[in-house]
């Protein structure tokens, strides 16, 4: 599982390094479908404020 998330963030920060208004719709899709089964494998634990977690 550790090797698939890692994957998952790697393809994931190659996305995000696009500007938004650059992305075409599948990459748009993409991004939304990698978050979708990152999250179904280890769902956030709360929210990040000011560099700290909050749960």
């Amino acid at each position: 599982m550790k090797e698939k998330l890692l994957a998952i963030d790697e393809e994931l920060a190659q996305i995000e390094a696009i500007p938004y208004d650059e992305c075409s719709p599948d990459q748009v899709k993409r991004h939304h479908e990698l978050c979708k089964e990152r999250w179904a494998m280890e769902p956030p634990v709360g929210f990040e404020f000011l560099g700290r977690r909050c749960n």
